[in-house]
């Protein structure tokens, strides 16, 4: 069990990571957002959208258990594809 809580928390401490590189960029290319949602929500969408990505991450274990590793990441391709 100690191995299992190490490697989670190691694979959320980089999931972290990774989103708080991908929001800087978000956050370099917010003058194309603020298009969308205006200068004064432009922050507040960002710091939305990586939150739920944070908590995507964090329960991506229990996704897998239900539904499989092959769909789970044939569900997140295409998410990544659209999105």
């Amino acid at each position: 069990m100690v191995k299992n809580k190490k490697t989670f928390i190691i694979i959320c401490a980089l999931g972290f990571f990774t989103y708080f590189a991908h929001s800087l960029t978000l956050y370099i290319q917010s003058s194309y957002l603020e298009l969308i949602v205006g200068i004064k929500f432009a922050g507040l969408f960002i710091t939305l959208a990586t939150i739920v990505n944070l908590l995507a991450i964090y329960a991506f274990p229990q996704f897998i258990k239900q539904f499989s590793n092959y769909w789970v990441m044939v569900w997140v391709l295409v998410m990544y594809i659209f999105g």
